[in-house]
C-alpha cells in the first residue's frame, strides 16, 4: 500500500484534481455540492493504517436538486466511471453505478439532499421536533456533520447545519437525564463489591465511567460515536487531559473501596465543567455515605436545578414522567442504533412519556 495518509486529505485530493475537472468539463453549467460524508473513522479523521483494509480510499459524494438528479444523475455516473482512472494516488477508486435508491460511502456517487435525509429515516420538508431530536442515533448525527464539504451551489451546509447540535432545552433534557443514570447506579458499585462481588462491581464503575464521558461529550456539545471509537474522540475533548487519567484510575483499581476513592476526582471535575457551563446556580458537590451505608455518593441539588431551566412543555413532563435520555441511553443495541427505520417506534415512547 502507498504511505498512509488521512483519507479526508486524500478525499479532498481527490476532488480537486480528479472529479472536479470532469465536472467543469462535463457539467459546467449545473449546480451541485461535493463533499466527503458518512460513517467510519476516516470521516472523523481517526483513521489509521488498519482502517484501510476495507471500505476506505478516495471518493467523493456528488448532490444535485432532484430535479437534475433524475436528468443527470446516470451521466455523471458514466462519465466519472469512464474519465477517472482506476487509482488515485495508489488507492483503488470506486464509482457507485447500481442505483442511487441511497447515498454511498466510500464509493464516489451522485444523490441528493432528500436522499441524505433518509440517513436518519427524516422528511426534510419537516421542522426537526424535540422527540426527532431524542430518537436520531447520535453516531447517525456525526455521520451528518462530520467530514468536509468542497463545493456548494444547493444548499448542502445549510442542510448540515440544520444538525450541527442539539437544540437548548434538548441538550438539557439530556445532561438531566444523564445526571439521573449516574445517581441510579452510583451507590451500586459499592453495594456489590461490600457484597463480595467485584466483577459486578467492576462493571457498575465501567458503567458509570461511560455515563462520566457521555456527560463530558454533552457539557462540550459534542456527538459521541459509536463504541470503538468512542475511547479515542473522548481523547479529543478539552477535558480529557484532566479527567481521562481520572477515569482510567477507576477502571484499572483492583476493589470496589480503590475506586470509590478516586470517583470524588472525578465529580470534583465535572461538577466545575458543569459550573462553568452557566445553566444553573453554581453547585456544590457533596459526599456522604447512601443511606448510612459504608460507601459515598455524591449530592446536591444539580438534578433539579437543570430540570427547572427546561422551557418546552413536551420535554418538561418528560424531563418528570420519561427521564431515559435519548435513543442512545435507551439502548446500546447496534441493530437499533444502526438501523432508523425503528425511529417512529421510539418516537411513540417518547410520546407516551411526555403525555
Amino acid at each position: 500500500m502507498s504511505k498512509f495518509v488521512h483519507c479526508l486529505d486524500l478525499c479532498k485530493l481527490f476532488y480537486h484534481k480528479a472529479v472536479m475537472p470532469i465536472m467543469e468539463c462535463s457539467f459546467a453549467q449545473l449546480p451541485y455540492a461535493a463533499a466527503a460524508l458518512g460513517g467510519g473513522s476516516e470521516i472523523k479523521r481517526l483513521d489509521d493504517e488498519i482502517s484501510r483494509d476495507h471500505d476506505w480510499g478516495p471518493f467523493v459524494n456528488i448532490f444535485l436538486h432532484e430535479e437534475d438528479l433524475a436528468k443527470n444523475g446516470d451521466a455523471i455516473l458514466e462519465t466519472l466511471d469512464q474519465a477517472l482512472a482506476p487509482t488515485f494516488h495508489g488507492y483503488q477508486v470506486g464509482v457507485k453505478l447500481n442505483g442511487r435508491e441511497s447515498w454511498s460511502f466510500r464509493r464516489t456517487c451522485v444523490t441528493s439532499l432528500r436522499e441524505l435525509s433518509t440517513h436518519l429515516n427524516f422528511n426534510i420538508d419537516d421542522e426537526i421536533e424535540p422527540l426527532d431530536w431524542l430518537t436520531f442515533p447520535q453516531h447517525r448525527l456525526l455521520d451528518l456533520v462530520s467530514g468536509e464539504v468542497y463545493h456548494d451551489d444547493i444548499g448542502l451546509q445549510a442542510f448540515r447545519d440544520r444538525f450541527a447540535y442539539y437544540p437548548k432545552d434538548v441538550w438539557l433534557y439530556l445532561l438531566l437525564a444523564t445526571w439521573g443514570r449516574i445517581g441510579q447506579e452510583e451507590h451500586l458499585m459499592g453495594r456489590a463489591g461490600s457484597s463480595g462481588d467485584e466483577i459486578g462491581a467492576a462493571i457498575i464503575a465501567s458503567r458509570l465511567v461511560r455515563d462520566i464521558m457521555m456527560l463530558c461529550f454533552l457539557m462540550e456539545k459534542q456527538y459521541v460515536c459509536y463504541p470503538k471509537l468512542f475511547g479515542k474522540a473522548f481523547g479529543r475533548l478539552k477535558c480529557a487531559e484532566v479527567l481521562a487519567p481520572v477515569l482510567r484510575e477507576i477502571q484499572l483499581a483492583q476493589t470496589w473501596e480503590d475506586r470509590e476513592r478516586h470517583f470524588p476526582f472525578a465529580w470534583e471535575l465535572v461538577s466545575a465543567m458543569h459550573n462553568a457551563l452557566g445553566i444553573t446556580e453554581p453547585v456544590q458537590m457533596t459526599y456522604a455515605s447512601f443511606k448510612g451505608r459504608p460507601y459515598k455518593v455524591c449530592g446536591g441539588p444539580l438534578f433539579e436545578a437543570i430540570r427547572a431551566r427546561i422551557n418546552d412543555p413536551e420535554l418538561a413532563q418528560l424531563a418528570i414522567h420519561g427521564c431515559f435520555g435519548g435513543i442512545d441511553q435507551v439502548s446500546d443495541n447496534t441493530n437499533i442504533l444502526d438501523n432508523t427505520r425503528w425511529r417512529p417506534i421510539f418516537r411513540r415512547l417518547y410520546e407516551m412519556g411526555s403525555s
